[in-house]
Formats: C-alpha cells, sequence, structure tokens
C-alpha cells in the first residue's frame, strides 16, 4: 500500500478497467457488436430447432427421435431462459443505432455497452458452456 492510500493493484486494475470501457464503446469491435453477433448466433439455433422438429423419421427411429427434440427443446429452454435474465436488458441500448440520437441515449448506450463488457462477459462464457 503506498501513501496515497491505493495500491499498485489498484491502479493495474484501473486501467483494466478503463481498458474495457473503451473497448465495449468501439462500435466496429466493442459491445454492440458482440452483442449482435450472440443474438444472430441465438437466431440461427432456432432456426435449426424448428428444421429439428418438421423432420420425417422412420418408425423405427422414433425413440432416437423423442431424445433428438427433448435436447433441442432443452436447448432453446436454455436460450429463452438467458435472454431474458442478461440479453432483454440490453437490447434496445445494443441494438445497431442503439437505443436513439439524443444526448441521453447515447449516455444510456454507453452505460450498457461498459455494463455488458465488465459485468455480462463470464455470463455469456457459462451460458455457451450450459448450451
Amino acid at each position: 500500500m503506498s501513501g496515497f492510500g491505493f495500491s499498485a493493484g489498484d491502479f493495474i486494475a484501473a486501467i483494466d478497467l478503463i481498458h474495457k470501457v473503451v473497448a465495449a464503446l468501439n462500435e466496429r469491435k466493442g459491445a454492440s457488436a458482440e452483442f449482435r453477433t450472440l443474438v444472430q448466433h441465438l437466431d440461427s439455433i432456432e432456426g435449426s430447432r424448428q428444421h429439428v422438429q418438421h423432420l420425417q423419421f422412420d418408425d423405427a427411429q422414433e425413440s432416437e427421435t423423442i431424445q433428438l427434440r427433448r435436447a433441442t427443446t432443452r436447448c432453446v429452454d436454455t436460450i429463452k431462459t438467458f435472454y431474458v435474465n442478461h440479453l432483454a436488458t440490453y437490447d434496445r441500448y445494443l441494438q445497431a443505432g442503439g437505443s436513439g440520437n439524443s444526448t441521453l441515449a447515447r449516455v444510456k448506450d454507453g452505460m450498457a455497452k461498459t455494463a455488458w463488457a465488465v459485468l455480462k462477459k463470464d455470463d455469456v462464457v457459462k451460458f455457451q458452456s450450459a448450451l
């Protein structure tokens, strides 16, 4: 601990946080782009689930068919839960173009991008593992 009330570790943590905030605000590679990519992947998975639900199988494959459909349903349930608990809050702020053009909207968008980058990264990793 230094005489200033903060340590070198605190200083490094502050620099790391600033780096995360700056990266999150980058429109092409930041939080909005990551969020939109994640939503696109989830939409793709939902499309695959719909395709699986409409596949026709032989009667001899009934057991496998039931297992496949249950697995896809569980996958979609996991996605829906993640969306409601983690993505819905950010949807309007991290969409292409943000939530509006006013100064207040841009500030709110920036806050949401920062929160996404700092708070939600681990949640996304856990979700992808669960999926």
